[in-house]
């Protein structure tokens, strides 16, 4: 019967560490090249012409993987310029788009996130940057009122602006009775007051745009 001496085939402690060593770094390397970055969806918020504007598109990762950006089909305005930051746990990543709009009109963007570690592994996704004139408030739009008749409705009206848009009465007020919603331009309720009514109307884009209104009702 043969014998097998057990320590000549015992493997010696420094070659099992740095077995140990040589699988982990190669799991943790794999690991990140697995990594592929997830580019969020949604829309890119619209410019205002004229007016200053940023906006970014988020890339997550499910590491602290190092994220370069394409921009693949275009091209950007001429007006744009880019630049990208991460967070400080290099999980989320961002691709700024700003300046300042001279031109009105919009173009598909196919913005691309890759990951530095293999570029093999990366997402995009589509989107339109557009920039809208800035808002102009009809101060002519609204119809009469009549007093005690309830549930009238009317809009005061704005074409150009970046939606969402925010209303405002800054000067004067409608009609007793009558209410302006913040948030649709919306004037409703029953009028109650026997006299003509001047107030003024701001309506405030999401850049930060400003248009006022003097609206006379009757």
């Amino acid at each position: 019967m043969i014998e097998i001496d057990k320590r000549k085939m015992a493997i010696p402690q420094t070659v099992r560490w740095l077995l140990m060593l040589t699988v982990l770094l190669l799991v943790g390397s794999n690991s990140a090249w697995a990594v592929v970055p997830t580019v969020a969806g949604g829309q890119l918020n619209k410019a205002t012409f004229g007016s200053t504007y940023s906006d970014s598109v988020l890339a997550t990762t499910n590491s602290g993987a190092v994220i370069t950006w394409e921009i693949t089909t275009g091209p950007l305005p001429s007006w744009a310029d880019t630049t990208h930051r991460s967070s400080a746990d290099s999980l989320s990543h961002y691709f700024i788009i700003f300046g300042t709009p001279d031109a009105i009109g919009s173009v598909a963007l196919t913005i691309e996130a890759i990951d530095s570690n293999q570029t093999n592994n990366n997402d995009n996704a589509v989107k339109t940057l557009e920039v809208v004139a800035a808002p102009v408030i009809d101060v002519s739009s609204l119809k009469d009122w009549t007093q005690n008749v309830s549930g009238y409705s009317d809009f005061v009206t704005v074409t150009g602006g970046a939606p969402p848009l925010v209303w405002n009465t800054t000067s004067g007020s409608p009609p007793n009775g009558l209410t302006l919603d913040g948030a649709t331009g919306e004037l409703t309720g029953t009028p109650t007051a026997t006299y003509n009514s001047l107030f003024q109307v701001t309506v405030t884009d999401t850049n930060g745009v400003t248009a006022v209104g003097s609206i006379s009702m009757v």
